[in-house]
C-alpha cells in the first residue's frame, strides 16, 4: 500500500483503488475564501483532538469536517465567479479530456470525469501493479495539461 502525506493526513491509496480526485485551475479559489477553509481545517483538527475519546473516534470527527470543506470548497468552485474559466474553452478542454484518455497508458480505468469551467472531477481504478504513484500520476496529469493548455492559451509555463 502506498502511503504519503499531506499536511497532517494520511492518504492511503491501495493499489487497484477506486480513487476520486478533484483538482483546479490556479487563482479559481480567492486567496482570502482558501485561507478561511485552511483556518477551519485547523481549528477542526484541533477540536477533533481535544474532545475525541480514541483515534477512531478523532477519525470519524475528522472525516466528517474533511467531508464538509470539500462541500465547501466545491460550492466556491461551481460559482466560478472568481479567477480564469479557461475549461470552457473547447480547445482547452479538449486537452484535458485528451490527457485523461491517456491515463490508460499506465493502466488506470478511467470510470468517470466532470470537467467544469474552473475544475475537474475525476474517478479511476488505479492499477494493481506495486510502486504505482497516484501522485505522481496526478502530477504527470497535471503538468502535461497544464503546458499544452499555456501553449494554446500563448501563456509561459
Amino acid at each position: 500500500m502506498k502511503t504519503h502525506y499531506e499536511r497532517r493526513l494520511p492518504h492511503i491509496v491501495p493499489p487497484g483503488a477506486v480513487v476520486f480526485f478533484t483538482f483546479r485551475l490556479a487563482g479559481s479559489i480567492a486567496a482570502d475564501a482558501w485561507q478561511q477553509l485552511f483556518n477551519d481545517r485547523e481549528l477542526a483538527w484541533r477540536e477533533a483532538q481535544r474532545q475525541a475519546a480514541c483515534a477512531t473516534q478523532q477519525a470519524e470527527l475528522l472525516n466528517r469536517q474533511q467531508k464538509r470543506r470539500f462541500a465547501a470548497c466545491d460550492a466556491l468552485l461551481d460559482q466560478a465567479n472568481q479567477g480564469p474559466v479557461w475549461l470552457r474553452e473547447a480547445r482547452v478542454a479538449e486537452v484535458v479530456v485528451s490527457e485523461i484518455h491517456a491515463l490508460a497508458e499506465l493502466d488506470v480505468v478511467i470510470v468517470a470525469y466532470c470537467l467544469m469551467a474552473n475544475h475537474v472531477h475525476l474517478v479511476v481504478q488505479l492499477p494493481e501493479a506495486a510502486g504505482f504513484s497516484a501522485a505522481r500520476m496526478m502530477q504527470r496529469l497535471k503538468g502535461r495539461t497544464a503546458l499544452a493548455a499555456n501553449k494554446l492559451l500563448g501563456r509561459p509555463g
